[in-house]
């Protein structure tokens, strides 16, 4: 097994939401977070062009807070669960990882 040291965590919050509800256009994340899919899927795309889509159990960590930010696509017409985790300001998305 491997495993990662604790994380501080800021918040934690569950959205449930449909795509269509979804925040349209281009917008900066509000705070640094990692979002993971509980269910349903969305797609993203950033400033330098790069779409991806998330699927249930898929995690990103967003830290466009300032500037243009990223967008959110439709994939389809289920409803989605996200999850978000506010990290500290200087924390880092690569942390070490240790064997158990």
């Amino acid at each position: 097994m491997r495993s990662t040291s604790p994380m501080p965590v800021e918040s934690f919050r569950l959205i449930t939401t449909t795509p269509q509800a979804m925040a349209r256009g281009w917008h900066p994340a509000p705070a640094r977070q990692l979002v993971i899919v509980v269910s349903g899927a969305i797609a993203v795309e950033v400033s330098d062009g790069q779409t991806r889509r998330l699927d249930a159990g898929s995690m990103i960590f967003f830290e466009d807070v300032v500037g243009r930010g990223h967008v959110n696509r439709i994939v389809d017409d289920q409803a989605i669960m996200l999850a978000f985790l506010t990290v500290p300001e200087h924390w880092s998305p690569l942390p070490q990882v240790r064997k158990s």
